[in-house]
């Protein structure tokens, strides 16, 4: 399986999504939804790991939003 994910930030609600695409088909069910910008990093960085361990070919998106924030949080 191929996973990508990715930050954005939606506009109606202000909310941060973190967005899973699976075999590049977008996945609602398993994107989750945040107001902390720490929050969405961190699920994000805790799904790529748990992928990796289940052995999927993992891949964070290469949006600015996605990677402005994983840059801020891990310095």
């Amino acid at each position: 399986m191929n996973v990508t994910l990715g930050i954005d930030k939606l506009p109606e609600t202000g909310e941060f999504r973190v967005s899973w695409i699976e075999d590049g088909r977008y996945n609602e069910d398993k994107s989750y939804y945040t107001n902390y910008e720490i929050d969405a990093v961190g699920t994000l960085l805790s799904q790529v790991k748990d992928e990796i361990v289940r052995g999927s070919k993992v891949s964070i998106s290469g949006n600015k939003l996605t990677s402005r924030l994983v840059r801020k949080y891990l310095k």
